[in-house]
């Protein structure tokens, strides 16, 4: 995990930030909370995975849940 795991305190405002209105945002965040690994943030993963309506962010969302 490395230096990612600076993150895990900030989970829950990074789940959030999968609400915003930029999809490239939201795929980095998918990203980053694939890469902590953190239970927490699995079922918002999931539904931005089946809901999100930029296919670059869908993926990003699937490898975050270990859906992919």
């Amino acid at each position: 995990m490395g230096f990612l795991g600076l993150f895990k305190p900030n989970v829950g405002k990074l789940v959030a930030a999968l609400k915003g209105k930029d999809e490239d945002t939201r795929r980095e965040v998918a990203w980053i909370l694939g890469e902590i690994g953190d239970s927490r943030a699995i079922k918002s993963l999931e539904e931005l995975a089946r809901n999100d309506p930029h296919p670059i962010v869908q993926p990003g969302c699937r490898r975050g849940a270990g859906k992919d």
